[in-house]
C-alpha cells in the first residue's frame, strides 16, 4: 500500500516530468481556468504557499 510521499517544490516537479519520473496524461477537455487564475496559483508556488 503506498503511503503519502515528502512535499516537493514546483522546481523539483517539474524536473522530475523532464527526466520522466512522472507520467503526464494528456488532457481530455479544454482549460477552465482563466488566465489570471493560472497566474495567481503560480504565484502562490512561487511565494511556497501549500496547495
Amino acid at each position: 500500500m503506498a503511503g503519502f510521499q515528502p512535499p516537493i517544490n514546483i522546481i523539483e516537479a517539474i524536473e522530475r516530468i523532464k527526466n520522466n519520473e512522472y507520467l503526464l496524461p494528456a488532457f481530455q477537455r479544454e482549460y477552465v481556468w482563466s488566465q489570471e487564475q493560472i497566474e495567481r496559483l503560480f504565484d502562490s508556488l512561487m511565494r511556497g504557499y501549500p496547495i
